[in-house]
């Protein structure tokens, strides 16, 4: 994690659906290029991956290979999101609040974050109804949509 590597002081670790949230203190203002190298770590990390394992599975042709990456692929691009719980959401948060301020700032980024979750909803259920995925993106998709009105 980028908070360990700069040596910044962390209040805990909390574990969640998404993946784990490491608490800053918060006493402490970081900069907005702080903000976008810690929330962009992860992502970046995923992305990083799913390469790494595509390329040994081009070499190696071991399926287990594929599967990693595909893994990672997926976690890229689902936590690349512009959805509020998901690093993407909380960078584009940040990105509005330092371009417009406070106010407006968290309304545009909780504008984005419902057009987000809400299609993302209405892709899950499309899907379902033709047989493509399971039930379980519903649920993550009602998740995310009912997490932008806390």
């Amino acid at each position: 994690n980028v908070m360990i590597l700069k040596k910044e002081p962390i209040q805990k670790i909390v574990f969640k659906p998404f993946g784990v949230e490491i608490v800053k203190d918060y006493n402490i203002n970081y900069s907005y290029k702080n903000y976008m190298q810690i929330y962009s770590a992860g992502i970046i990390i995923n992305a990083f991956l799913s390469l790494v394992f595509i390329i040994i599975y081009i070499n190696y042709n071991d399926y287990v290979f594929f599967i990693c990456s595909a893994i990672n692929f997926s976690l890229f691009a689902f936590n690349a999101l512009p959805i509020s719980v998901l690093d993407g959401g909380v960078m584009i948060r940040y990105t509005y609040i330092h371009f417009f301020g406070i106010e407006k700032g968290e309304k545009i980024a909780k504008e984005i974050s419902l057009l987000f979750s809400g299609i993302l909803l209405i892709l899950g259920v499309i899907l379902y109804a033709l047989g493509y995925v399971n039930i379980t993106i519903i649920i993550t998709s009602i998740y995310l949509f009912t997490k932008n009105f806390n």
